[in-house]
């Protein structure tokens, strides 16, 4: 039984899911709340076990969702994931506003235990969108439970410094961007869209019917990144220069956009973001949504896809020889 303090526990085969529910299931009955945070991840001053509880005090929230941004950003490239990430930060706390988060993001969150359990129980142990896997069981447990994005506590993680690692790679000590977009978060989303598919449509997904609707939108989304190259070939023979003008007014809105969530959001709680990273945020994006998600996309379908994994849940493996007695004698 761990103690007081750091306890460090051991499991002979590495897996993210199993390891936390191993670290759960070694906790005494008296702890009710539970915070997950990925190694690369840093509890910013801003962090308070005593804010964080305070939101369970609605007996809806089952799990808190942080908003993250980049810790000690250097470069160019590490400011335009900050911005990423406080973007998604500001989206979750407003789908919050109308009880539609879908999940609170694997680096970083806070579950009721018993809730958290349960979830993991029925996971399958891929790696790949586990923290959405998390939540979408969550979700489905309760008519009105809900993960709820918090306002006033803020999370920073290390974020990658370079966009690709070519050969034996360089001393920057993180990961490529190219490795964890390319091979990781856009495999996830294209695995992700038949349980989407299931969550918004299935008997099973959610009582909340706004989940359901966020849910589907989030599926079809997806599958139109699969549709848009055919699009583009057919509108390519003759694209004139509307092309070129749907650019430009699109580039010159986001920057609008840009200046004005700076301005109101990031400026008022002293959240500071050169004037050049914001220029130059556009670039960025276009690469990411362009060249990487279709690098991604081709990834998943040549190479990921095609696999078998053991995607056994941990129920499923609790019903083997020695699974168990693992589970148990890890701590």
């Amino acid at each position: 039984m761990p103690t007081r303090g750091v306890n460090y526990g051991y499991l002979e085969r590495g897996n993210k899911t199993i390891a936390q529910y191993t670290a759960l299931r070694a906790l005494g009955p008296d702890v009710e709340y539970v915070t997950l945070v990925d190694d690369d991840t840093r509890l910013d001053m801003s962090f308070s076990v005593d804010k964080a509880i305070k939101y369970f005090e609605d007996p809806r929230a089952m799990a808190l969702a942080y908003p993250l941004t980049a810790y000690n950003p250097q470069h160019d490239l590490e400011w335009f994931q900050a911005i990423e990430y406080l973007i998604t930060g500001a989206v979750k706390l407003f789908h919050t506003r109308l009880g539609s988060t879908l999940f609170a993001s694997g680096a970083f969150g806070t579950f009721r235990v018993p809730s958290l359990i349960r979830a993991l129980e029925s996971h399958d142990c891929q790696h790949r969108g586990d923290d959405l896997q998390t939540c979408m069981k969550v979700h489905a447990q309760r008519s009105w439970g809900r993960v709820v994005a918090v306002h006033d506590m803020v999370a920073t993680t290390d974020v990658p410094a370079c966009m690709a690692h070519p050969g034996k790679g360089c001393d920057c000590g993180q990961p490529d961007l190219f490795t964890q977009r390319v091979k990781g978060w856009e495999v996830s989303a294209s695995f992700f869209v038949p349980r989407l598919l299931s969550m918004a449509l299935g008997p099973n997904g959610t009582k909340m019917p706004i989940v359901r609707v966020v849910a589907l939108y989030e599926a079809l989304t997806v599958m139109s990144y699969y549709v848009a190259p055919a699009a583009w070939i057919l509108w390519g023979r003759a694209p004139g220069m509307w092309l070129v003008e749907v650019l430009i007014m699109s580039t010159a809105v986001s920057l609008v956009s840009m200046g004005a969530f700076y301005w109101k959001k990031l400026s008022s709680n002293d959240l500071y973001i050169p004037p050049e990273a914001i220029i130059g945020y556009n670039a960025y994006k276009w690469i990411i949504l362009t060249i990487y998600r279709y690098l991604g996309i081709a990834y998943n379908l040549v190479y990921y896809a095609p696999r078998s994994r053991d995607s056994r849940t941990i129920s499923q493996r609790y019903r083997e020889s020695g699974f168990a007695e693992t589970i148990a004698a890890a701590f």
